[in-house]
C-alpha cells in the first residue's frame, strides 16, 4: 500500500496495492480494499469496507468473521504474529553477537 499521512484506527486495515491520499482516515475496524484509492481527506467510516477508485463504502457493520474472510487472517492477529517474529529475530541476532 502507498499511504501519505494516513491515520488508521484500531483494527483498521489497508489492502494490497491500495493508495491513500493525504490525510485519509481509516475508522476503527474499517477496511480499504485491495487496489482501492482514496482522495485527499477521505474518511472510511468505522466498521465498513470501502473499495474502488475512488473508494466507496460497499459494506457496513463488518464483523471479525468478515475481516478474516477478506484477508485470510484478522489484521490484529497478523500484527501480533509479525511483532513476535521480529522480536525473535532480534533476540537471535543479539545471541549470535555475544
Amino acid at each position: 500500500a502507498t499511504m501519505h499521512g494516513t491515520q488508521i484506527a484500531d483494527r483498521g486495515a489497508v489492502g494490497l496495492n491500495a493508495c491513500c491520499d493525504y490525510n485519509t482516515r481509516i475508522g476503527e475496524g474499517a477496511i480499504l480494499g485491495n487496489g482501492s484509492a482514496t482522495h485527499v481527506g477521505q474518511v472510511i467510516p468505522s466498521g465498513t469496507l470501502a473499495e474502488g477508485v475512488p473508494a466507496q463504502v460497499v459494506r457496513t457493520e463488518l464483523t471479525d468473521e468478515d475481516r478474516q474472510a477478506y484477508f485470510g487472517v484478522l489484521p490484529a492477529a497478523w500484527t501480533h504474529y509479525e511483532g513476535e517474529h521480529i522480536e525473535a529475530e532480534i533476540r537471535e541476532r543479539r545471541k549470535n553477537q555475544a
